[in-house]
C-alpha cells in the first residue's frame, strides 16, 4: 500500500486477445475502456491493467466521462 504495508489478495486475472484491426478501431477501443470503467467500478478496484502490445495502460478513475 501507499502506507508501506502488505496487501494480501486473491488476484484474478482476465485475458482476451484482438486482431490488431480491431485494436485500431476507435469505436472497439472505447467499448473496450467502457468495459474497463464497469468492472473497475463494480468490482471496486483501485485499478484495472490494460497490456496492449507491450505497452500497460493503468484506469484508476472509474467515473465515466
Amino acid at each position: 500500500t501507499d502506507e508501506g504495508d502488505y496487501l494480501i489478495d486473491q488476484p484474478i486475472l482476465i485475458e482476451s486477445y484482438a486482431v490488431v484491426d480491431d485494436i485500431k478501431d476507435e469505436q472497439k477501443l472505447s467499448e473496450l475502456r467502457g468495459f474497463a470503467l464497469h468492472m473497475g467500478r463494480e468490482a471496486n478496484q483501485d485499478c484495472v491493467m490494460l497490456v496492449i502490445g507491450h505497452v500497460r495502460f493503468y484506469v484508476e478513475d472509474f467515473r465515466a466521462a
